[in-house]
Protein backbone atom coordinates (compact mmCIF):
# COMPACT_ATOMS: atom_id res chain seq x y z
CA UNK A 1 0.00 0.00 0.00
CA UNK A 2 1.23 3.41 -0.81
CA UNK A 3 0.17 6.83 0.67
CA UNK A 4 1.11 10.00 0.09
CA UNK A 5 0.97 12.67 2.90
CA UNK A 6 0.92 16.27 2.59
CA UNK A 7 0.65 18.15 5.38
CA UNK A 8 0.03 21.73 5.76
CA UNK A 9 2.12 22.01 9.01
CA UNK A 10 5.76 20.15 9.61
CA UNK A 11 8.56 21.00 11.66
CA UNK A 12 11.66 21.80 10.10
CA UNK A 13 15.36 23.53 11.59
CA UNK A 14 13.89 26.64 12.40
CA UNK A 15 10.65 25.43 13.89
CA UNK A 16 11.08 21.55 15.16
CA UNK A 17 7.82 21.67 17.03
CA UNK A 18 5.69 23.01 14.27
CA UNK A 19 3.59 19.87 13.32
CA UNK A 20 5.85 17.54 15.11
CA UNK A 21 2.82 15.79 16.06
CA UNK A 22 1.81 15.07 12.26
CA UNK A 23 5.76 13.74 11.39
CA UNK A 24 4.67 11.14 14.62
CA UNK A 25 1.27 10.20 13.06
CA UNK A 26 3.06 9.54 9.41
CA UNK A 27 5.60 7.48 11.14
CA UNK A 28 3.35 5.37 12.91
CA UNK A 29 2.25 4.03 9.27
CA UNK A 30 5.32 3.11 7.81
CA UNK A 31 4.57 -0.58 9.24
CA UNK A 32 1.71 -0.79 7.08
CA UNK A 33 2.39 1.57 4.17
CA UNK A 34 4.78 3.47 2.62
CA UNK A 35 4.70 6.59 3.25
CA UNK A 36 5.64 9.68 0.80
CA UNK A 37 5.58 13.31 2.62
CA UNK A 38 5.45 15.71 -0.50
CA UNK A 39 6.22 19.17 1.07
CA UNK A 40 7.32 22.90 -0.14
CA UNK A 41 10.60 23.93 1.53
CA UNK A 42 12.28 26.72 0.77
CA UNK A 43 16.56 27.20 0.99
CA UNK A 44 17.70 26.42 3.81
CA UNK A 45 14.71 23.88 5.24
CA UNK A 46 15.66 21.18 7.12
CA UNK A 47 13.45 18.46 7.50
CA UNK A 48 13.61 15.69 10.73
CA UNK A 49 16.62 13.83 10.82
CA UNK A 50 15.10 11.06 11.95
CA UNK A 51 13.24 10.92 8.91
CA UNK A 52 14.76 8.44 7.05
CA UNK A 53 15.21 6.15 10.19
CA UNK A 54 10.96 6.38 10.45
CA UNK A 55 11.16 4.59 6.77
CA UNK A 56 9.51 7.91 5.68
CA UNK A 57 10.40 9.07 1.72
CA UNK A 58 10.30 12.48 1.86
CA UNK A 59 9.42 14.42 -1.37
CA UNK A 60 10.86 18.05 -1.73
CA UNK A 61 9.37 20.73 -3.45
CA UNK A 62 11.96 23.52 -4.41
CA UNK A 63 10.35 26.77 -4.06
CA UNK A 64 11.57 30.67 -3.46
CA UNK A 65 8.98 31.61 -1.35
CA UNK A 66 7.11 33.93 -3.15
CA UNK A 67 5.22 31.10 -5.38
CA UNK A 68 1.26 32.40 -5.88
CA UNK A 69 -0.87 30.19 -4.91
CA UNK A 70 -1.49 28.89 -8.26
CA UNK A 71 2.02 28.23 -8.86
CA UNK A 72 2.36 26.26 -6.02
CA UNK A 73 -0.40 24.18 -6.57
CA UNK A 74 1.02 23.73 -10.42
CA UNK A 75 4.58 22.60 -8.37
CA UNK A 76 2.43 20.37 -6.66
CA UNK A 77 0.62 18.67 -9.54
CA UNK A 78 4.19 18.01 -11.32
CA UNK A 79 5.25 16.68 -8.02
CA UNK A 80 3.08 14.45 -7.80
CA UNK A 81 3.06 13.31 -11.33
CA UNK A 82 6.77 12.20 -10.57
CA UNK A 83 5.80 10.28 -7.28
CA UNK A 84 3.22 8.46 -9.71
CA UNK A 85 5.93 7.51 -12.49
CA UNK A 86 8.51 6.64 -9.87
CA UNK A 87 6.21 4.91 -7.14
CA UNK A 88 2.97 4.17 -9.09
CA UNK A 89 -0.24 5.73 -8.65
CA UNK A 90 -1.25 5.29 -4.40
CA UNK A 91 -3.48 3.84 -2.61
CA UNK A 92 -4.74 6.98 -0.94
CA UNK A 93 -3.83 10.91 -0.12
CA UNK A 94 -3.46 12.19 3.27
CA UNK A 95 -3.93 15.75 3.85
CA UNK A 96 -3.08 16.83 7.45
CA UNK A 97 -4.39 20.23 8.72
CA UNK A 98 -7.00 21.45 5.70
CA UNK A 99 -5.25 24.43 4.70
CA UNK A 100 -3.67 25.70 3.53
CA UNK A 101 -2.76 23.18 1.07
CA UNK A 102 -6.18 20.50 1.82
CA UNK A 103 -6.94 22.46 -2.00
CA UNK A 104 -4.69 20.75 -3.34
CA UNK A 105 -4.55 17.70 -1.84
CA UNK A 106 -8.16 17.41 -3.07
CA UNK A 107 -7.60 18.35 -6.63
CA UNK A 108 -4.57 15.58 -6.97
CA UNK A 109 -7.22 13.54 -5.39
CA UNK A 110 -9.68 14.19 -8.17
CA UNK A 111 -7.58 14.49 -11.17
CA UNK A 112 -6.01 11.34 -10.25
CA UNK A 113 -8.63 9.11 -8.94
CA UNK A 114 -7.10 8.95 -5.13
CA UNK A 115 -8.98 8.58 -2.05
CA UNK A 116 -8.24 11.73 0.14
CA UNK A 117 -8.31 11.36 3.75
CA UNK A 118 -7.90 14.17 5.90
CA UNK A 119 -6.89 14.78 9.41
CA UNK A 120 -7.40 17.59 11.41
CA UNK A 121 -5.80 19.17 14.71
CA UNK A 122 -6.82 23.16 13.83
CA UNK A 123 -7.87 24.39 17.12
CA UNK A 124 -9.67 27.88 14.52
CA UNK A 125 -12.24 25.13 14.86
CA UNK A 126 -13.70 25.77 18.30
CA UNK A 127 -16.36 28.24 18.49
CA UNK A 128 -14.10 31.12 20.34
CA UNK A 129 -11.93 30.79 17.05
CA UNK A 130 -13.94 29.77 14.48
CA UNK A 131 -14.71 33.71 13.25
CA UNK A 132 -11.14 34.22 12.50
CA UNK A 133 -12.03 32.00 8.86
CA UNK A 134 -12.61 34.33 6.04
CA UNK A 135 -15.38 33.73 3.76
CA UNK A 136 -12.79 32.40 1.47
CA UNK A 137 -11.12 30.01 3.72
CA UNK A 138 -14.52 28.45 4.40
CA UNK A 139 -15.08 27.89 1.05
CA UNK A 140 -11.75 26.06 0.35
CA UNK A 141 -12.91 23.71 3.77
CA UNK A 142 -16.17 22.82 1.56
CA UNK A 143 -14.46 21.81 -1.28
CA UNK A 144 -11.87 20.16 0.61
CA UNK A 145 -14.05 18.12 2.44
CA UNK A 146 -16.67 17.48 -0.29
CA UNK A 147 -14.03 15.60 -1.84
CA UNK A 148 -12.73 13.43 1.43
CA UNK A 149 -13.57 10.26 1.99
CA UNK A 150 -12.71 9.73 5.54
CA UNK A 151 -12.00 12.56 8.15
CA UNK A 152 -10.43 11.71 11.06
CA UNK A 153 -9.43 13.85 14.36
CA UNK A 154 -7.81 13.31 17.58
CA UNK A 155 -10.86 14.16 19.39
CA UNK A 156 -14.84 13.40 19.10
CA UNK A 157 -15.04 17.18 20.42
CA UNK A 158 -12.76 18.67 17.66
CA UNK A 159 -14.84 16.79 14.57
CA UNK A 160 -17.86 17.80 16.54
CA UNK A 161 -16.62 21.79 16.28
CA UNK A 162 -15.50 20.69 12.34
CA UNK A 163 -19.45 19.55 11.72
CA UNK A 164 -20.33 22.54 13.10
CA UNK A 165 -17.93 25.09 11.01
CA UNK A 166 -18.47 23.03 7.86
CA UNK A 167 -22.05 21.16 8.32
CA UNK A 168 -21.43 19.64 4.77
CA UNK A 169 -18.23 17.37 7.06
CA UNK A 170 -21.67 15.71 9.35
CA UNK A 171 -22.21 12.86 7.05
CA UNK A 172 -18.21 12.25 5.69
CA UNK A 173 -16.87 8.80 7.21
CA UNK A 174 -15.05 9.80 10.63
CA UNK A 175 -12.75 7.86 12.86
CA UNK A 176 -11.16 9.20 15.84
CA UNK A 177 -7.38 8.56 15.44
CA UNK A 178 -5.05 9.72 18.85
CA UNK A 179 -1.80 11.44 18.53
CA UNK A 180 1.10 9.03 19.31
CA UNK A 181 3.69 9.00 22.17
CA UNK A 182 7.03 7.20 21.52
CA UNK A 183 6.45 4.95 24.84
CA UNK A 184 10.31 3.66 24.80
CA UNK A 185 11.14 7.58 25.71
CA UNK A 186 7.85 8.30 27.66
CA UNK A 187 7.59 5.64 30.36
CA UNK A 188 7.71 5.23 34.46
CA UNK A 189 11.11 5.63 35.45
CA UNK A 190 12.23 2.20 36.74
CA UNK A 191 13.61 3.83 40.44
CA UNK A 192 13.47 6.92 41.71
CA UNK A 193 15.33 6.44 44.46
CA UNK A 194 18.32 8.87 43.35
CA UNK A 195 15.95 12.03 42.69
CA UNK A 196 16.08 13.81 45.71
CA UNK A 197 14.21 17.07 45.00
CA UNK A 198 14.37 19.76 47.86
CA UNK A 199 11.34 21.43 46.70
CA UNK A 200 7.80 20.03 44.88
CA UNK A 201 8.47 20.18 41.08
CA UNK A 202 5.44 21.28 39.01
CA UNK A 203 5.71 21.20 35.60
CA UNK A 204 4.59 23.51 32.70
CA UNK A 205 5.23 22.86 28.83
CA UNK A 206 3.35 25.25 26.15
CA UNK A 207 4.34 27.86 23.41
CA UNK A 208 3.46 30.75 25.90
CA UNK A 209 0.57 31.63 23.78
CA UNK A 210 -1.47 33.26 26.29
CA UNK A 211 -4.63 33.10 24.45
CA UNK A 212 -4.50 29.27 24.29
CA UNK A 213 -2.59 28.57 27.48
CA UNK A 214 -3.48 31.28 29.75
CA UNK A 215 -0.03 31.36 31.23
CA UNK A 216 -0.42 35.20 32.60
CA UNK A 217 -3.00 33.05 34.57
CA UNK A 218 -0.80 30.21 35.65
CA UNK A 219 1.59 33.30 37.19
CA UNK A 220 -0.90 34.91 38.87
CA UNK A 221 -1.97 31.88 40.49
CA UNK A 222 1.39 30.56 41.43
CA UNK A 223 2.32 33.91 42.39
CA UNK A 224 -1.00 34.30 45.37
CA UNK A 225 0.41 30.58 46.11
CA UNK A 226 3.32 31.63 47.37
CA UNK A 227 1.62 34.21 49.74
CA UNK A 228 1.17 30.73 52.12
CA UNK A 229 4.03 28.43 51.40
CA UNK A 230 6.86 27.82 48.62
CA UNK A 231 7.90 24.36 48.90
CA UNK A 232 7.37 24.08 44.97
CA UNK A 233 8.61 25.36 41.59
CA UNK A 234 7.25 25.75 38.85
CA UNK A 235 9.72 24.30 35.75
CA UNK A 236 8.41 25.68 32.35
CA UNK A 237 9.51 24.64 28.96
CA UNK A 238 8.69 26.25 26.24
CA UNK A 239 9.22 26.80 22.43
CA UNK A 240 9.35 30.81 21.72
CA UNK A 241 10.19 33.33 24.17
CA UNK A 242 7.67 35.56 25.48
CA UNK A 243 8.44 39.23 27.10
CA UNK A 244 5.07 39.50 29.22
CA UNK A 245 5.95 36.15 31.06
CA UNK A 246 9.78 37.58 31.55
CA UNK A 247 9.02 40.87 32.53
CA UNK A 248 6.30 39.60 35.07
CA UNK A 249 8.22 36.85 36.33
CA UNK A 250 11.19 39.85 37.09
CA UNK A 251 8.45 42.54 38.46
CA UNK A 252 7.01 40.30 41.07
CA UNK A 253 10.28 38.59 41.78
CA UNK A 254 9.42 35.02 41.18
CA UNK A 255 12.92 33.87 39.78
CA UNK A 256 13.39 31.27 42.29
CA UNK A 257 9.87 29.74 42.30
CA UNK A 258 9.30 29.90 38.02
CA UNK A 259 12.15 28.73 35.89
CA UNK A 260 11.97 28.88 32.12
CA UNK A 261 13.84 26.49 30.52
CA UNK A 262 13.66 26.73 27.30
CA UNK A 263 13.39 24.30 23.93
CA UNK A 264 14.25 21.04 25.05
CA UNK A 265 14.38 17.92 22.69
CA UNK A 266 12.34 15.14 22.95
CA UNK A 267 13.96 13.21 25.28
CA UNK A 268 14.67 16.25 27.86
CA UNK A 269 11.21 16.07 27.96
CA UNK A 270 10.48 12.92 28.79
CA UNK A 271 13.40 13.42 31.59
CA UNK A 272 11.70 16.50 32.91
CA UNK A 273 8.01 15.19 33.16
CA UNK A 274 9.85 11.76 34.62
CA UNK A 275 11.48 14.05 37.06
CA UNK A 276 8.16 16.43 38.22
CA UNK A 277 5.53 15.29 40.36
CA UNK A 278 2.66 16.44 38.50
CA UNK A 279 2.08 18.58 34.92
CA UNK A 280 0.09 22.09 34.97
CA UNK A 281 -2.17 23.06 32.44
CA UNK A 282 -4.54 26.28 32.27
CA UNK A 283 -5.72 26.13 28.61
CA UNK A 284 -8.54 28.03 27.59
CA UNK A 285 -9.17 25.78 24.83
CA UNK A 286 -7.05 22.68 23.50
CA UNK A 287 -7.67 19.60 20.95
CA UNK A 288 -5.62 17.10 22.20
CA UNK A 289 -2.82 17.84 24.33
CA UNK A 290 0.39 15.51 23.05
CA UNK A 291 2.16 16.75 26.64
CA UNK A 292 -0.56 15.01 28.44
CA UNK A 293 -0.46 11.93 26.66
CA UNK A 294 3.18 12.05 27.25
CA UNK A 295 2.37 12.79 31.13
CA UNK A 296 0.26 9.69 31.39
CA UNK A 297 2.58 7.33 29.45
CA UNK A 298 5.22 8.69 32.29
CA UNK A 299 3.14 7.88 34.84
CA UNK A 300 2.46 11.59 35.86
CA UNK A 301 -0.84 12.79 36.54
CA UNK A 302 -1.91 16.17 35.49
CA UNK A 303 -3.81 19.88 37.04
CA UNK A 304 -5.65 21.01 33.97
CA UNK A 305 -8.94 22.21 32.54
CA UNK A 306 -11.59 19.91 31.24
CA UNK A 307 -11.85 21.79 27.82
CA UNK A 308 -11.73 20.80 24.07
CA UNK A 309 -10.67 16.67 23.99
CA UNK A 310 -8.94 17.19 27.26
CA UNK A 311 -11.99 14.76 29.14
CA UNK A 312 -11.84 12.03 27.02
CA UNK A 313 -8.52 11.26 28.35
CA UNK A 314 -8.43 12.55 31.42
CA UNK A 315 -10.70 11.24 34.30
CA UNK A 316 -10.02 10.92 37.97
CA UNK A 317 -7.75 8.23 37.80
CA UNK A 318 -5.39 10.53 36.24
CA UNK A 319 -5.89 14.41 36.36
CA UNK A 320 -7.55 16.73 38.72
CA UNK A 321 -9.73 19.32 36.89
CA UNK A 322 -10.00 22.75 37.40
CA UNK A 323 -12.35 25.29 35.35
CA UNK A 324 -10.82 27.28 32.75
CA UNK A 325 -10.03 31.32 33.54
CA UNK A 326 -10.69 30.46 37.41
CA UNK A 327 -6.99 31.42 39.08
CA UNK A 328 -8.93 31.31 42.30
CA UNK A 329 -9.50 28.03 41.99
CA UNK A 330 -6.50 27.29 40.21
CA UNK A 331 -4.71 28.16 43.55
CA UNK A 332 -6.59 25.74 45.35
CA UNK A 333 -6.62 22.72 43.15
CA UNK A 334 -2.36 23.29 43.12
CA UNK A 335 -2.24 23.93 46.86
CA UNK A 336 -4.34 20.30 46.83
CA UNK A 337 -1.58 18.62 44.22
CA UNK A 338 1.12 19.73 46.22
CA UNK A 339 -0.04 17.67 49.08
CA UNK A 340 -2.24 14.39 47.34
CA UNK A 341 -0.20 13.87 43.97
CA UNK A 342 1.37 11.24 45.53
CA UNK A 343 -1.98 9.40 45.55
CA UNK A 344 -2.14 8.65 42.27
CA UNK A 345 -1.00 5.25 41.24
CA UNK A 346 1.95 6.14 38.31
CA UNK A 347 2.26 2.05 37.05
CA UNK A 348 -1.92 2.53 36.43
CA UNK A 349 -2.36 5.46 34.48
CA UNK A 350 1.17 4.80 32.33
CA UNK A 351 -0.07 1.30 31.36
CA UNK A 352 -3.31 2.52 30.45
CA UNK A 353 -1.79 5.57 28.41
CA UNK A 354 1.08 3.49 26.77
CA UNK A 355 -1.93 1.10 25.33
CA UNK A 356 -3.88 3.62 23.80
CA UNK A 357 -1.01 6.19 22.54
CA UNK A 358 1.81 4.02 21.30
CA UNK A 359 2.61 4.25 17.79
CA UNK A 360 1.29 0.87 17.09
CA UNK A 361 -1.75 1.28 18.61
CA UNK A 362 -2.22 4.64 16.05
CA UNK A 363 -0.87 3.10 13.18
CA UNK A 364 -3.31 0.06 13.17
CA UNK A 365 -5.63 2.83 13.27
CA UNK A 366 -4.87 4.52 10.30
CA UNK A 367 -4.36 1.39 7.95
CA UNK A 368 -7.96 0.39 8.80
CA UNK A 369 -8.40 4.39 6.97
CA UNK A 370 -6.65 3.55 4.10
CA UNK A 371 -8.45 -0.32 3.77
CA UNK A 372 -11.71 1.72 4.60
CA UNK A 373 -11.43 4.52 1.69
CA UNK A 374 -9.45 2.32 -1.14
CA UNK A 375 -12.71 -0.39 -1.10
CA UNK A 376 -14.14 0.01 -4.52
Amino acid sequence: MLVVHIPSWFPHTGKPLDGNFIFRQIATTTPFAKAIVLHHVEEGFAMPADMAKEGIVFFPIKTAGKESKMQMAKKYVTAFQQIVEQYGKPDAIHAHVTLPLGPVAALLSRKYNVPLVISEHWSVYQPQNRHQLSTFQRLQLLFTFRQARCLTTVSDNLHQAIVETVPATKNLKFMKVSNVVDIEKFKVRASNSDIANEKKQILHISTLDNAAKNIMGVLRSINCLLKHRNDFVLNIIHDLPNVDVEEYIRQEHLEETVRLLGRKSEIEVATAIQDCDFLLQFSNYENQPCVLLESFCCGKPVLTTPVGGIPEIANEQNATFVEPRNEEMLVERLDYMLDHYQEFEPAAISEEAQRSYSAEAVGKLFYSVYKLVSIK
